[in-house]
């Protein structure tokens, strides 16, 4: 595969190039400004820190801040990269402490990772940063305009700024750096920033452009700028917001297109009342999502009244080792741009610290680490800065500027600097809702240049376990101008992608069923496990297998759930080991060797008793004896569960009076409802034994294959992996139909389509595949391994699906459905790995412990077997609403990231019911509060008759694997009939 690479100059080398002090440039730098110690840092720097002030108007003692750190490879070669913060009015040590202090990021490359103090006032530990941007560059990092950061003037007049003052005095300060550091002008130079350094960037540009035309010495080896969710255009900005919001699964179809049509698509000047109103229910639905990263929780309260005090720290904390990054200071983002419900316009711009006394304007703050270090009197001597009694204490964000937006849009200054060949790159975390990539790639394109390199995916250059990954998507144009998404990060890229940055920026039960000990497992159970078979036909000797988990609560009166995976064909120990089962399983020391067990926190046998039922039979360890029952199909299946139900509530009759529902997930969205169905015709004709039949829950669920099928698409679309161009020709080539071609243009428009996307993981788009999708083999582990105690769920054995819905280019079509072993070797199913589940159920001491037959009789246990299987129930959508309007509640379920089953489909179904709404779609909330505040954990509307379409955010195509903590809580909250 190709990867996309944008470098200052050559790859990076290995470490010993960073540690060689040949490579230390000296001559002409001012040993004055050499940064020797750093105090909480005991190591060894890996290049030469310079720093200090350059003033710019000696009558006004008017000074600007910088912190400078050679290359660690070549200084003398590598290009010298200046560093901008937004705000208007943050300092650029965000950057440095926050950012490039990332794990694999070159991209605001701070050179250190700090790790909190032992106490709240304690200074921070600084460790060298890996992955810091002076790796492979120089750079600068800059508090400017002055009254920002460590920079200051003796006139207060100059704190009085905006957007052309600060580039003219950033340009004044370049001069002066350069020739401080003349050896350094031979260098390319490049500037660089994010957030409001959307403007900051290319009027600086603009300014270092004319004067190079000018003739003005020094002169400038400029070649080129970076924006990263930068600001840009007012309009184009604004509009962008509602757009985003609705691709991402925030606000449903219905609000979209109220709003869209009462703003009539312009929701930057609000043109009735209607329209103000419909942008005030959208802001309702997302205010408590963090603006920065709408996938990551807020570490303070979000309620306004309650607090403003930011010195809490967030969970993500991890010791030296536990993640790439090791120290992630912060997963919050504060002064990144300008805040969501405060959009930059023309004329004076509110401060930070004034927008910040309204805390719903910027949720999700913290800079306790910065401010305690740079406010610590022998740090400000050991990098040259003034002590607080002549410039005050360092604020992240200024308190101190008036500034005005005098620029307007940006959009003709960056024409201006392309055009005349200065190399521009535009890139965008694609989970950022306060500068959005859908306003980005609008800009982008409205310039009007030619597309040189077609929207496509971009590749992570270093393999995890063995192939290379896709992080994100690039469009390239004409005149050097490059737009570029990076997949799954928030608004500063590098805190949340640094290996990706770095690759960008360089480029009563019967007691013998009961299971009395788990091989690997030296825990005790916390319920009783019961597991064994259940035969339906004593001719065919036809037996399907079941394991029971009573519930760690109340087992005689919390609800007994059947849950059902998908494939067709595949095992619901893929729900037992990888989702919601009783253990998390830890990979085993040797290849083959036996998995170690812990008990799962997040099991839904805390809150209910749940079956895993191996259904058809020849699926997992459940098998007949005459191989003519494995040719079967949905409504066969559906009657022999059903039958296998009777049987057991026989031997469990105890059970019989407990709720029952059922559950199950992707092609289990064709198993759940056809079994309900059966179960409900059965309860009427008073088959015994009555089962307390109440309802059911489908998680990211086939259901209507055109609906399904046309999901797709749009879902592509929203989530900003096919550009608008080829969505909007797709949709028109195609007639909004994407299911039937209905035209040689649209078979070649979805076949471009398919080609953008097909090195995603399709099951959860942000997720990376663990081989390559070249590739049948499956033997390999997925990074995501990790030692107990170092997530939330200690132990997620894989990242990665298979088996658990048709694949995504194989929709579900009445007739004969292939197996999942015939698709595998044709290379449809990516992302697989099971050799944890497979190592375990294959050992004939587990088999023994859980009473399966050994492999002489059922054959090897296979995640998902070979299966003549027909789909010949068709649409789900005439059984849901059978059973609805008969008053069984149904959840429907999905994951926002997965593309196989995509959410748009199942909001689309569950809508085309025409349903009254009820609970109208909003957000709903974790139950555990996070850092003090409860989360966004996705969205819900609920309708009549009992029926709940729920989101999950952030979570793939398996819930409960993502998002097991979400899952529990909307799982036991349903059970009980609580609102979600």
């Amino acid at each position: 595969m190709a990867f996309f690479r944008i470098g200052w100059g050559s790859p990076l080398q290995g470490p010993s190039a960073c540690l060689n002090p040949s490579n230390f440039l000296s001559e002409g730098a001012p040993q004055s400004d050499l940064v020797t110690q750093l105090p909480g840092f005991n190591g060894t720097f890996h290049s030469k820190h310079y720093a200090g002030y350059v003033n710019i108007d000696e009558s006004h003692g008017k000074n600007l801040y910088y912190y400078f750190i050679e290359s660690e490879r070549n200084p003398s070669k590598d290009p010298v990269v200046l560093w901008l913060n937004g705000g208007p009015g943050c300092s650029s040590f965000d950057g440095f402490v926050y950012e490039h202090v990332d794990s694999c990021v070159v991209y605001i490359a701070g050179p250190f990772n700090f790790e909190a103090g032992k106490t709240n006032d304690s200074l921070p530990i600084l460790h060298n940063n890996p992955y810091s941007w002076s790796k492979v560059s120089n750079i600068i990092y800059l508090d400017a305009p002055v009254g920002v950061g460590l920079s200051y003037s003796n006139d207060k007049a100059d704190y009085d700024t905006g957007d052309l003052k600060t580039a003219s005095d950033t340009h004044s300060f370049l001069l002066k750096w350069f020739e401080i550091y003349p050896e350094f002008l031979t260098n390319q130079f490049y500037i660089s920033g994010e957030s409001y350094a959307g403007i900051y960037v290319p009027t600086l540009a603009s300014d270092i452009a004319k004067g190079i035309d000018a003739g003005v010495k020094p002169a400038i080896n400029f070649k080129g700028y970076m924006v990263g969710n930068g600001v840009t255009d007012d309009i184009i900005d604004t509009n962008a917001l509602v757009p985003f919001q609705h691709g991402m699964g925030l606000i449903s179809d219905k609000i979209f297109e109220e709003a869209n049509a009462a703003c009539q698509g312009n929701f930057y000047n609000e043109t009735s009342q209607h329209c103000k109103d419909m942008q005030g229910k959208i802001n309702r639905n997302v205010d408590d999502l963090n603006t920065y990263d709408i996938l990551e929780p807020c570490y303070h309260n979000t309620v306004p009244d309650v607090t403003t005090d930011n010195s809490r720290l967030p969970m993500s904390f991890r010791k030296l080792g536990e993640t790439k990054r090791p120290f992630p200071v912060r997963k919050r983002m504060f002064g990144r741009a300008w805040p969501y419900n405060a959009p930059v316009r023309e004329g004076l711009v509110p401060s930070w610290p004034e927008i910040l006394k309204h805390t719903n304007y910027v949720p999700c703050i913290s800079d306790r680490i910065a401010t305690v270090w740079l406010n610590n009197e022998d740090v400000r001597k050991a990098i040259h800065a003034e002590p607080i009694t002549v410039i005050g204490r360092w604020r992240l964000c200024s308190n101190k500027l008036i500034f005005t937006h005098d620029t307007g849009s940006m959009i003709p200054y960056h024409k201006n600097l392309t055009t005349r060949g200065y190399r521009a790159l535009i890139y965008s975390g694609d989970h950022d809702m306060c500068v959005p990539y859908t306003g980005s790639e609008k800009w982008t394109s409205s310039l009007g240049y030619a597309i040189v390199d077609e929207w496509r995916p971009w590749y992570t250059k270093e393999e995890i376990q063995g192939s290379q990954q896709v992080a994100g998507y690039i469009q390239g144009y004409a005149n050097n101008l490059t737009f570029l998404t990076i997949k799954g990060a928030g608004h500063t890229v590098p805190e949340y992608k640094p290996l990706e940055a770095l690759e960008f920026y360089e480029q009563g039960a019967p007691q013998g069923a009961l299971v009395t000990q788990i091989p690997g497992f030296t825990g005790k159970l916390l319920s009783k496990h019961y597991a064994g078979y259940v035969n339906l036909d004593e001719s065919h000797g036809k037996n399907m297998y079941y394991y029971f988990i009573e519930s760690e609560r109340n087992p005689s009166n919390d609800p007994v759930v059947l849950w059902l995976n998908g494939g067709p064909g595949c095992s619901s120990f893929d729900g037992f080991v990888y989702e919601h089962g009783p253990f998390n399983f830890e990979l085993g020391k040797a290849n083959g060797s036996l998995p170690i067990l812990h008990n799962n926190p997040y099991s839904w046998s805390k809150v209910s008793n749940i079956i895993y039922l191996d259904s058809p039979v020849g699926v997992g360890l459940s098998y007949s004896k005459n191989k003519a029952d494995y040719n079967t199909g949905d409504l066969k299946t559906a009657t022999e569960t059903h039958a296998f139900l009777l049987k057991w509530f026989a031997i469990y009759p105890e059970f019989l009076k407990n709720p029952f529902y059922i559950s199950g997930e992707s092609y289990a969205g064709i198993y759940v409802p056809t079994l309900a169905s059966e179960v409900v015709k059965g309860i009427d004709a008073k088959v015994n034994p009555v089962i307390n039949f109440k309802g059911y829950m489908v998680g990211n669920g086939v259901t209507d294959e055109k609906i399904d099928g046309n999901a797709i698409v749009p879902f592509q679309h929203g989530m900003g992996l096919i550009s608008d161009k080829l969505f909007e020709d797709a949709t028109a080539a195609c007639k909004g139909d994407f299911y039937i071609s209905s035209s040689q243009n649209c078979t070649l428009l979805l076949l471009k389509i398919s080609q953008k996307v097909m090195g995603l993981n399709i099951y959860d788009i942000l997720e990376p595949c663990y081989h390559t999708p070249f590739s049948t083999k499956n033997s390999e582990l997925p990074m995501s391994f990790r030692k107990l105690g170092e997530t939330e769920r200690p132990l997620p054995v894989r990242t990665r699906m298979f088996g658990r819905a048709w694949p995504f280019n194989a929709p579900v079509r009445e007739g004969l459905v292939p197996s999942w072993p015939e698709l595998l070797d044709h290379n449809n199913v990516f992302c697989t790995d099971d050799t944890v589940a497979t190592a375990w159920l294959n050992n004939e001491d587990v088999r023994k412990a859980i009473h399966a037959e050994p492999a002489t009789v059922t054959g090897p246990w296979e995640l998902c077997k070979h299966l003549n299987f027909t789909h010949d129930a068709g649409s789900m959508i005439p059984y849901h609403k059978n059973l609805t309007t008969q008053g069984y509640r149904a959840l429907i379920y999905s994951g926002d990231h997965d593309m196989c089953v995509p959410y748009t489909g199942s909001e689309k179904w569950t809508s085309s019911l025409g349903y009254a709404i009820v609970d109208e779609w909003r957000p709903w909330y974790t139950k555990e509060k996070i850092q003090g505040s409860q989360q966004v954990a996705g969205y819900t509307q609920g309708y009549v008759n009992n029926l709940t379409f729920l989101t999950i955010k952030g979570s793939g195509h398996t819930v409960p694997e993502y998002k097991p903590q979400e899952s529990l809580y909307f799982y036991d909250s349903w059970l009980q009939g609580k609102k979600i």
